[in-house]
């Protein structure tokens, strides 16, 4: 009897105690990279911001990559054995990764011994260096097609063609965006299936298609493949509870048949408890959705967010074309002004001009006028006084 007390303790004490299995980042549940960016946080990859966001459409640059990429392979190299391995990479937190990287031979710096790791990195760039952290093989120049912009003939291409062979790309086809912009959640996925396939042995990474990745990837480009690669973390811990509520079910089942007097009564005890346990896994399942709600709410606010960022940076552009405008203005007023002076001295040169040439006229004729004896008539003086002398 006591060995069945104890039985249903245990059972009374899990239904009490079951998680609520919350997410520990808030914006990536309707991320089509969240199977990737929960991989990576349960594994201490990687971490969201102080606010509980993970923001896996923020940019990543050289320093922060080569973070999650030495953490991603187990690896806690200290500032004390790395740093000082390139002329802008000295005792800065990110120097132990750099500097482990590039003993590894994952990185190598600009040509003037710069390693810039404040700087961006774009998809080709990114490639490169998880390729090379896996220590997958590269070979030369590649012929064959591997997306409409990726040349054949580049640098990236041998690597680009690793990684599309090893499954480790989003981008099954189409278009690579080989020169934008890296982003949080995209070299999350890129990770995490390298890292998934080192664990398991694998050759490559294929995905597979479940109902819920197939209504996320309908939304998103139809090159892009569905990251619903293994059953989500939280269902299966469900599931192992029911499984496991099952087992207790069938041993209180047994026990109970040695007891014919009081054996209704506890089988009606048994299915109470095992109908509390159902009822708070149902409760759990509404929590998630509520949870799911909210995630949903934050994603939208950080978009909201985005959206009025880039309206602010439009308005501000507006205002320096204003600006512009005015200045413009200015100078077409100051122009027109000096034009106008520049005409007014033609006109006062052209009559101090006309004005000369009157004088030394009316001189001449007074000339001809004193030879011919006409000058002191009263004719004579009619003659000068109508022509203005």
């Amino acid at each position: 009897m006591k060995t069945l007390l104890k039985v249903f303790a245990s059972a009374l004490l899990l239904v009490v105690t079951v998680p609520a299995f919350a997410a520990s980042l808030l914006d990536v549940a309707n991320s089509r990279n969240r199977t990737a960016i929960e991989y990576l946080n349960e594994k201490g990859v990687i971490g969201g911001y102080p606010d509980g966001a993970f923001r896996p459409l923020n940019t990543v640059n050289r320093a922060e990559l080569l973070k999650i990429l030495v953490g991603g392979k187990g690896v806690s190299p200290t500032l004390e054995d790395y740093n000082n391995c390139f002329p802008d990479v000295t005792s800065e937190w990110f120097a132990p990764f750099v500097c482990y990287a590039k003993e590894q031979g994952w990185v190598d710096g600009y040509p003037d011994g710069t390693f810039r790791p404040a700087n961006t990195v774009n998809t080709v760039e990114s490639i490169k260096m998880v390729v090379n952290s896996q220590g997958y093989q590269v070979s030369g120049a590649e012929q064959t097609y591997l997306y409409d912009d990726v040349d054949n003939n580049a640098w990236y291409a041998p690597y680009v063609k690793v990684a599309k062979d090893k499954g480790i790309l989003e981008q099954s086809n189409g278009s690579l965006g080989a020169t934008s912009d890296m982003k949080r959640g995209g070299i999350s996925e890129v990770i995490y299936r390298s890292m998934y396939i080192r664990e398991k042995s694998l050759n490559r990474f294929t995905t597979l298609q479940t109902s819920s990745s197939k209504k996320s990837s309908e939304s998103s480009s139809s090159s892009i493949s569905s990251t619903a690669s293994v059953p989500d973390p939280n269902a299966e811990k469900m599931a192992k509870i029911v499984k496991q509520y099952d087992a207790w079910f069938y041993d209180i089942s047994k026990l109970t048949e040695s007891y014919r007097p009081p054996y209704s009564t506890l089988m009606l005890l048994t299915l109470k408890t095992y109908s509390v346990a159902l009822e708070a896994m149902e409760i759990l399942s509404v929590r998630a959705k509520t949870q799911t709600l909210l995630f949903k709410e934050v994603e939208l606010f950080v978009e909201s967010q985005e959206i009025i960022d880039g309206s602010l940076d439009t308005f501000q552009s507006l205002q320096e074309q204003a600006a512009i405008d005015g200045q413009n203005q200015e100078y077409e007023r100051q122009q027109h002004e000096l034009d106008d002076q520049i005409l007014q001295i033609q006109i006062d040169e052209q009559n101090r001009i006309n004005q000369q040439n009157h004088t030394e006229y009316c001189q001449q004729l007074r000339r001809q006028m004193a030879a011919n004896g006409s000058l002191d008539s009263g004719v004579g003086q009619q003659y000068l006084k109508d022509r203005g002398c």
